[in-house]
């Protein structure tokens, strides 16, 4: 899953994610344009399952 579709999937806009990141929105619009972004964290409902990103 892309970060950007994980993000919406969270119902979190990137300003919204900025803050809680301490990023300003330009960050994260830079970060979910990035082929090779990976995310690791845990979410309180579950796994979460992230594919379509490349291996390095």
């Amino acid at each position: 899953m892309p970060l950007n579709r994980l993000r919406n999937a969270r119902n979190l806009t990137q300003e919204h994610l900025a803050g809680i990141l301490r990023k300003d929105q330009s960050a994260i619009s830079q970060m979910e344009r990035r082929s090779d972004m990976y995310v690791h964290t845990n979410f309180p409902e579950g796994s979460i399952r992230i594919t379509g990103l490349t291996p390095q």
